[in-house]
């Protein structure tokens, strides 16, 4: 019986050795998005830097330190294309990010969690979406957005 108890316990510990691995590659390639949108953005208009996104892999410390980051992002984006005389970015997904954020905070409260987490994985996946797309028009490779003609 104790070499099962014992083969239990190794595959227990692989397995949970895997979630963690594949959750902190996860994290590090959205790390990795995050700073290329930063340096798309010129260096006058950025908020936050390239490296202080990296600090997100901080255990604990990045529920505070996103608060910082996220919205600083969306902020930079926002003073890029205002200097460029182009209003039709609207707030460059701070909001979301303010969203995101809170989202992220409440998915370790008990019970809250089953909502908060489902909530904060649509609205990451969609910031940096939207993070993405406003790189690629700081680039001029961006789709043209579809604006209806009106006869």
């Amino acid at each position: 019986m104790e070499p099962t108890y014992h083969l239990l316990r190794v595959l227990f510990v692989l397995a949970f050795s895997g979630v963690d691995f594949a959750f902190l590659v996860t994290e590090a390639m959205i790390c990795w998005q995050l700073s290329r949108c930063l340096k798309a953005i010129p260096e006058s208009h950025r908020q936050v830097t390239p490296w202080q996104v990296w600090l997100l892999m901080i255990p604990l410390f990045s529920f505070v330190w996103a608060f910082r980051v996220l919205p600083g992002i969306a902020r930079s984006f926002e003073s890029y294309f205002v200097s460029q005389g182009n209003c039709r970015v609207n707030d460059c997904g701070r909001i979301l990010a303010i969203l995101f954020c809170i989202l992220f905070c409440c998915s370790v409260i008990p019970y809250v969690a089953l909502l908060a987490f489902p909530a904060a994985v649509v609205v990451g996946i969609t910031l940096l979406v939207k993070f993405a797309n406003l790189k690629l028009q700081i680039q001029g490779t961006a789709f043209p957005v579809f604006t209806p003609r009106t006869h």
